[in-house]
C-alpha cells in the first residue's frame, strides 16, 4: 500500500488533480490530492477501491481510513458493526479520496462528507491525534 501511496503522491501529473478537471471536488477541503474512485469490498476501517488515476490508469486495492484506529475498548463484534455502518456510507455514493500524505492511507468523502469523521463520531473508530514537532496537536 505504501507504493501505490507514494504513487498517487508523486508520480501522478499535477493537472490530474487540478480545480479544472470535471471530478475535482472544491466543496472538498483537502490538501492533498482527490482521486474519484469505487468502494468494491468494504472491511471495518479499509475498502478494497477502484481508483481513477486519470490517463486510463486505475488502481484496484485496500486502502485505509487515514486518522482512525480500532475503538479504545473494543467490543467483540465491533468489526462487524463497523463494516456494516462503512458499507451503509459508502452504498452507491460518489466516492472521492483525499490522499494528503504517502503511506498514511485517505480520507474517503461519500458525496462530499467525510466519512473517516462520520465513524469517529458514530464510535465505530477512534482517532489518532498526532504530536507535531511544534507541540501541536491536529486529527482529522
Amino acid at each position: 500500500m505504501r507504493k501505490f501511496l507514494k504513487v498517487l503522491a508523486f508520480a501522478t501529473p499535477a493537472f490530474v488533480w487540478s480545480e479544472s478537471v470535471a471530478w475535482a471536488r472544491p466543496d472538498i477541503p483537502c490538501y492533498g490530492r482527490q482521486y474519484p474512485a469505487k468502494a468494491i469490498d468494504i472491511f471495518a476501517r479499509s475498502a478494497w477501491v477502484e481508483v481513477d488515476l486519470g490517463f486510463g490508469l486505475t488502481y484496484r486495492g485496500v486502502i485505509e481510513l487515514d486518522g482512525t484506529v480500532e475503538p479504545d475498548k473494543p467490543s467483540a463484534e465491533w468489526k462487524p458493526k463497523a463494516t456494516e455502518a462503512l458499507r451503509q456510507k459508502l452504498a452507491g455514493k460518489r466516492l472521492t479520496l483525499c490522499v494528503v500524505k504517502e503511506g498514511m492511507g485517505a480520507y474517503f468523502y461519500a458525496d462530499g462528507e467525510n466519512v473517516n469523521r462520520y465513524m469517529v463520531d458514530k464510535g465505530h473508530l477512534s482517532s489518532i491525534t498526532f504530536k507535531g514537532c511544534f507541540n501541536t496537536t491536529t486529527t482529522f
